[in-house]
């Protein structure tokens, strides 16, 4: 933009002087003036300038300070959005262009300018004639005379609203969700810091939500991923009409919200605000024909009891969470400070387990099964083994619920398949004719429709046989009548998988289900086989459990066998199959692989 310029009135163009040519024009001569090479060059450097200007968006101009003589170039026209032939510059009506916010700061700068001779630039809004808005970037300095004052003043106008709207919205997706356009947990936690820090200077109280939504993970898997992001726009949605302007609602990431509730508020409010929360979600949704049942799991943390800063805070709702979920679906929980060290960890287990894989930290063990008639081995286990760098070695059973709890147990499963059979595939490449790797799978592996071709194309990536792949469930799995998991077994079986079931004689009542499920092999519980050898009603159970399989023409493995009298017992009452840390303990594949060599007399 330009200055308003002294009294003399402005021209939007300069004048050459009259020149011979320009007389002959004046007089009606009909001969076209001549340009010298010198000219025409510079005609054609100047037209190059004037494209460079458009095509910048940059245009420039000049104010003779003494004449009060101003020039436009045509760009500074079309960023303004005025027309050159109807509105010459008129530096007198320059500030009208100009945001009323932006003037007092450029009308200063330009002063200072015009006295100092001191450069400026400004990015100013620019309110144009037909009523749009655009950004503009004024840079400006003056030329002095020869006595040391201001002669000329020169400036540059380039429209950068493109510029400026594209970094506005890289600064939006910095802190805010791509899907559903709430703020992101960046911007949550320094709008919680800036309330920490204002609170704790001015007085008051606030709370942190920390919201999930209750077997969101389900909406995925059977509905897809698509719809289930429409479902958390529309949760986002309405959570956010139960809040008050002050309040900041954010997406955590995945399906979990945060809720600054800022502005005084107690536990009373707190409770108030996940109450309607809670609530608000209950109303099902409807999205293509599909209707949605949503419930949430929230956890409150208060200002200052249950922390000083974001960190804390964050920490303390989130674990008040976890303990709102061990409740049941629908409820919300204050922390409390008395939370005892098991449940801590069990939080620190499912936070780390999410990268666990990633990070390297879990393994396949490998455990031998044994035939007892002749010692040969008959099968290898294969078990993951999870190492915590802060809580150690953590225990098979444990990795497994807490990824069902999180959803993540088949993502693990498939790994462990995977894992297993290439090993199986590479023993026996290196002459370990193995008869079979046994793998564990959940129900939950067998109530999605990917278990199936996942067996397959392992089977295929690794060239073994479907007879050389057994996978153990758990009696307790089968106890649950799901239909979906007799299917996926029946259609397992058919592919020629072995099938064993695990943990037997645990649930009683699914013996009357035996008979009728397409598996092989029984596993019989280790808690039975800790029992052999106290006395005879202990070996009655065990020749019973074993006599039931054998009679159903099944095979039957003795798990947990760590004693030599529980083997002596196991091999009188029938019991062919065993396995335990009496045998051979878990391994990893490369000692159990030399291991195994050795026994099978295949060392070099």
């Amino acid at each position: 933009m330009s200055p308003q310029a002294p009294s003399m009135p402005p021209d939007h163009q300069d004048r050459p002087p009259p020149t011979a040519d320009a007389d002959r024009l004046r007089d009606g001569a009909a001969a076209a003036p001549t340009f010298s090479e010198a000219d025409q060059a510079l005609l054609q450097a100047n037209a190059r300038l004037l494209e460079a200007q458009r095509l910048a968006r940059l245009g420039d101009w000049r104010l003779e300070i003494g004449s009060g003589r101003l020039h436009w170039s045509p760009q500074v026209y079309a960023i303004l959005g005025l027309d050159p032939s109807q509105a010459p510059p008129a530096p007198e009506a320059d500030p009208d262009l100009i945001h009323p916010d932006d003037r007092p700061v450029y009308a200063a700068d330009i002063a200072r300018a015009l006295t100092d001779a001191t450069p400026y630039a400004h990015e100013l809004r620019i309110l144009r004639p037909d009523g749009t808005t655009c950004q503009v970037q004024a840079l400006g300095h003056v030329e002095c005379d020869t006595a040391g004052r201001p002669a000329t003043l020169y400036g540059t106008l380039q429209d950068i609203t493109d510029r400026r709207q594209a970094q506005q919205r890289l600064d939006f997706l910095a802190h805010h969700d791509v899907l559903t356009g709430l703020p992101n947990r960046v911007l949550l936690e320094d709008r919680l810091a800036h309330a920490i820090r204002r609170t704790h200077r001015e007085g008051g109280r606030l709370a942190l939500l920390f919201i999930d939504l209750d077997g969101f993970k389900e909406v995925n898997d059977t509905l897809g991923h698509a719809l289930g992001d429409r479902v958390l726009t529309a949760a986002g949605a309405r959570l956010a009409e139960r809040l008050r302007a002050a309040d900041t609602l954010a997406r955590h990431g995945g399906d979990e919200f945060l809720v600054l509730l800022d502005g005084e508020t107690d536990a009373a409010g707190a409770a108030t605000a996940a109450q309607s929360c809670l609530q608000e979600l209950t109303t099902p949704l409807a999205i293509d024909g599909n209707v949605i049942h949503l419930s949430a799991s929230i956890g409150i943390a208060l200002y200052p009891a249950d922390g000083t800063d974001a960190e804390t805070l964050l920490q303390s709702a989130d674990l008040a969470m976890y303990r709102a979920k061990q409740r049941g679906r629908g409820h919300y929980q204050f922390h409390a400070p008395e939370m005892t060290a098991a449940t801590q960890e069990q939080h620190l287990l499912e936070t780390a387990l999410r990268g666990a894989l990633a990070r390297g930290e879990l393994a396949v063990h490998y455990q031998p099964q044994i035939d007892l008639t002749d010692g040969g081995v008959c099968g290898v286990e294969a078990l993951v083994r999870w190492t915590h760098p802060e809580l150690g070695v953590i225990a098979p059973a444990r990795v497994i619920a807490v990824a069902e709890r999180l959803g993540l147990i088949s993502d693990l499963g498939d790994w462990i398949l995977c894992t297993a059979c290439r090993q199986l595939a590479a023993w026996h490449a290196g002459g370990l004719r193995i008869p079979r790797i046994a793998v564990n799978v959940s129900g939950q592996q067998l109530e999605r429709a990917t278990l199936l071709p996942t067996v397959r194309h392992v089977l295929e990536e690794t060239g073994l046989a479907p007879g050389d792949l057994d996978l153990e469930v758990t009696e307790s799995v089968i106890m649950g009548h799901n239909p979906r998991v007799i299917t996926a077994l029946s259609d397992l079986r058919a592919l020629g998988v072995r099938l064993t079931v695990d943990d037997f004689g645990t649930g009683s009542s699914a013996l009357g289900r035996i008979n009728r499920l397409p598996i092989d092999r029984l596993k019989v519980h280790g808690s039975f086989i800790r029992e052999i050898g106290r006395g005879p009603r202990e070996e009655a159970i065990i020749r019973a459990l074993i006599g039931l399989g054998r009679d159903l023409g099944l095979e039957v493995l003795a798990m947990g066998v760590e004693r030599e009298v529980q083997s002596q017992v196991l091999e009188a009452v029938g019991c062919r199959f065993a396995q335990g840390y009496l045998l051979c303990p878990p391994m990893d594949a490369a000692p159990l692989g030399e291991l195994l060599a050795h026994w099978a007399g295949l060392e070099q």
